[in-house]
């Protein structure tokens, strides 16, 4: 029965991220983080559409960048395009949380935590030290 529900998941998670034999794990990363992102984003975005007490550049912001992140997954994970998507991956993150944080309180709002994930991010998906260094720099 377990077995059976592993294999169920394996295949599902395959579908959803792309098979272990036909995609590299940092091209499975990159579809993991983008397909999630996109749709953290979208229904973030939902949160912010009382634009009497929210201002609308949140909602078009969260709204926007999950846009973008799903087109960043449906790149990846369809076209196996994801190198060369890496700055600007990185760089609509950095936008997103920079946005986020400026909008959201600063220190207050929480959302200056996920930069210390971005920072992961950017190393695990980097293929050279320089872009280790140099993502590091950006956040």
């Amino acid at each position: 029965m377990l077995t059976k529900i592993g294999n169920l998941l394996g295949n599902v998670f395959g579908k959803l991220f792309g098979d272990s034999h036909h995609s590299s794990l940092e091209h499975r990363v990159f579809n993991t983080i983008s397909l999630l992102f996109g749709i953290a984003n979208l229904g973030g975005s939902l949160n912010f559409i009382d634009f009497d007490q929210y201002p609308i550049f949140l909602f078009l912001a969260h709204l926007v960048s999950g846009i973008i992140f799903l087109l960043f997954y449906y790149l990846s994970r369809f076209r196996s395009i994801y190198r060369v998507l890496y700055w600007p991956f990185l760089l609509l993150i950095s936008g997103f949380l920079s946005i986020s944080i400026l909008r959201d309180a600063g220190s207050q709002g929480g959302s200056h935590y996920y930069m210390i994930m971005a920072v992961l991010v950017g190393t695990i998906l980097a293929r050279r030290i320089g872009q280790v260094l140099m993502s590091f720099v950006l956040f």
